[in-house]
């Protein structure tokens, strides 16, 4: 080792060459590094809809969910298979072993399966089988609003409809759900007396409009060496259509049209969900990011772009953007780099105390050329940066100086006793060697377990271990190979043994500038005391160290009692900790929910949750704020309550020997 050592301090050149190539690495990949608030985490999930319209929960429950459940029996590494039965729908997930081998395998197995169920019923739509992977954030919602309470619904609609392509236009936009945005229907009103009056039933007209209502292909037309693809189009453009239409006539001209027996009305789809923006009606877009995006750029990017969208013919329109999520994953991150930041100065501010200048800053310089490794390797593996991999590098903060101040220390020392600055760093170096890579190896081992922690737990603290287990690794390598040659570069030589062991730290700089004399004195009384004793305020720490271990030593009974009655004390007080896996502190957020009886329609129900909108926009203060998101409809959170009667929920659990 001595020998591999002495080489690396010979080779300047080469040395600063791989610190370059290191740090221009590091800044070229953490800038393409994805930032976003937690990390990716892909649940072994595959969803299962079908929908059966006009069927009651019971119906999809029996007919449905049930014989699909029944050919998943014979699918290997199911965990289990969870449904749930709302009316028209059966929704069926099915949650993947973590053990499975070949998750893609259980995937196909899974849709196969499905395939064979041949007893659904005709009304049913095919089932869709999607795996849940999470390949699709959301980013941001939009809300369009009237400027004042005037402007009409079929405004807002319009708009909206013109700008969906325009988001879908913006690079990074995967997906755009449209949320409160009801398609255009024509509702025919029918006189009862008229159908009397004519003689003619409901199902004539219904027949009537089907039979001028179509649009389907009609094959192809070849002529020459061209061919044409032919469509029957006849779907109805406007209001004026219907009421032409004919549902009965004769050979004297006359006919019997729609607008004779009914009132034909341009509407809307009767609304399922009411949704209001700051206390009027709005269309809200909910955006959802690709996952190969950068959260924060993405957002800045669309928000710049429809900053210059042109608003024509709109202009008593309002955008508005809430529930934004990289400013949540902005004000996490810079929180985080706040703390991290923190802790820099005050282990820096420790380690000037009590190492000295020279020695201090060599330790420092390694830390960012530490964490430009770290960087490039997490661009390698797809590690994005979040709070989860940001806390990992906070917690190695600490440790990751741990080796270099071993190093630098043990050649400082040899250089006290007088050895030459080249050899005291080789015969440091090598010295403390084993100790130092057996201290990583242990370090390591120590968060290995972090990584083999199965369930959506271990795929969320993954990063952890992995940014801890890079960091210390790297640490390692820089002080053991890179250090050494910038040690034998600016460590003091000018050191004589028993004089002037140590550069005067900067805490002693302070005191001898206000009190002269008075500090020297202090210690030349102390050594007096104790000859033992070394010198300066790092001399004094060390010092205090050797009579605490000297005592520990010297009652070990009772220092074994005092650390058994720790142990016992601290298992006493863990069921009091409680466990929660995400902290609710920091919400930006605040829900209520209200839950009026079941029988209540959806207009009553948004007539009062208008005075509680009310209630809220005038009683808080608007700069206390940013939204008020109001949404009105049936809400299906508790589904796996049986007892609301709207509703049911399986669950059938699947072990595999």
């Amino acid at each position: 080792m001595k020998k591999l050592i002495s080489y690396l301090l010979d080779q300047k050149l080469l040395i600063n060459l791989v610190v370059a190539i290191i740090i221009l690495a590091g800044i070229t990949t953490f800038s393409g590094i994805n930032r976003e608030s937690v990390p990716d985490i892909k649940f072994d999930m595959v969803t299962i809809t079908t929908v059966y319209p006009g069927a009651s929960p019971s119906d999809a429950e029996e007919l449905i969910s049930i014989p699909i459940e029944k050919k998943l029996r014979s699918i290997s590494n199911l965990d289990k298979v969870r449904a749930y039965n709302v009316e028209n729908v059966s929704l069926i997930v099915v949650f993947i072993e973590d053990k499975a081998s070949d998750k893609k395998k259980v995937v196909q197995d899974i849709k196969d399966a499905v395939e064979q169920v041949s007893n659904l019923p005709s009304a049913a739509q095919k089932p869709l089988v999607a795996e849940v992977t999470f390949d699709n954030t959301e980013l941001v919602s939009v809300a369009f609003t009237g400027k004042d309470d005037n402007v009409p619904y079929s405004k807002l609609r319009e708009f909206a409809n013109k700008s969906e392509n325009f988001f879908y236009d913006i690079d990074g936009i995967a997906e755009v759900d449209k949320l409160g945005y009801y398609d255009r229907e024509y509702l025919a009103e029918v006189d009862p007396n008229a159908l009397e009056k004519y003689r003619i039933g409901m199902n004539s007209i219904v027949s009537a409009l089907k039979m001028r209502n179509i649009d389907f292909p009609g094959g192809a037309l070849r002529i020459g060496k061209k061919e044409f693809v032919l469509r029957t189009k006849g779907q109805f453009k406007n209001a004026e259509e219907i009421r032409n239409t004919v549902i009965r006539g004769n050979d004297t001209g006359y006919a019997l049209r729609i607008g004779d027996i009914a009132k034909i009305t341009d509407t809307y789809e009767e609304a399922d969900v009411h949704q209001r923006f700051n206390g009027k009606q709005a269309v809200i877009f909910k955006l959802w990011k690709k996952r190969s995006a950068d959260e924060i750029e993405l957002s800045d990017r669309m928000k710049k772009i429809v900053a210059g969208y042109s608003l024509s013919g709109y202009e008593d329109v309002d955008i508005s953007f809430f529930n934004d999520q990289s400013e949540r994953t902005s004000s996490r991150i810079a929180s985080v780099v706040h703390e991290a930041a923190l802790g820099f100065v005050v282990l820096g501010l420790f380690m000037f105390l009590l190492l000295g200048r020279r020695m201090s800053m060599l330790v420092l310089a390694g830390i960012p050329v530490t964490f430009m490794v770290t960087f490039t390797a997490m661009w390698y593996m797809g590690i994005t940066i979040n709070i989860v991999s940001l806390f990992g590098m906070i917690m190695v903060l600490g440790m990751m100086v741990d080796f270099s101040i071993v190093i630098a220390e043990n050649s400082h020392r040899y250089m006290e006793h007088g050895m030459k600055r080249r050899e005291a760093v080789e015969t440091g170096v090598s010295e403390v060697f084993m100790s130092v890579t057996v201290t990583l190896i242990c370090i390591v081992a120590a968060f290995m377990p972090l990584l083999l922690v199965s369930g959506m737990i271990g795929k969320f603290v993954k990063a952890i271990p992995t940014v801890i287990i890079i960091t210390l690794i790297a640490s390692w390598i820089i002080a053991m190979f890179i250090l050494p040659m910038f040690l034998n570069m600016f460590l003091s030589e000018s050191h004589k043994k028993g004089k002037d062991k140590r550069d005067e730290t900067l805490p002693q700089k302070l005191l001898s500038k206000f009190f002269g004399n008075k500090i020297d004195r202090s210690l030349k009384k102390i050594q007096k005391e104790d000859e033992n004793i070394d010198e300066g305020l790092f001399g004094q720490v060390q010092n205090l160290y050797k009579k605490m271990v000297t005592a520990a030593l010297k009652h070990r009974y009772v220092t074994i009692g005092i650390l058994l009655v720790l142990f016992v004390v601290s298992l006493s007080l863990v069921p009091k900790i409680g466990f929660k896996f995400v902290t609710g502190g920091g919400e930006e957020q605040i829900r209520i929910s209200v839950k009026l009886p079941f029988e209540i329609n959806l207009e009553s129900n948004l007539y009062e949750m208008k005075k509680f909108e009310k209630l809220i926009l005038e009683s808080v203060p608007a700069k206390e704020f940013k939204a008020l998101h109001l949404y009105v409809g049936e809400e299906y959170t508790e589904i796996i309550d049986p007892k609301i009667g709207r509703a049911s929920c399986r669950e059938r659990v699947f072990r595999t020997v």
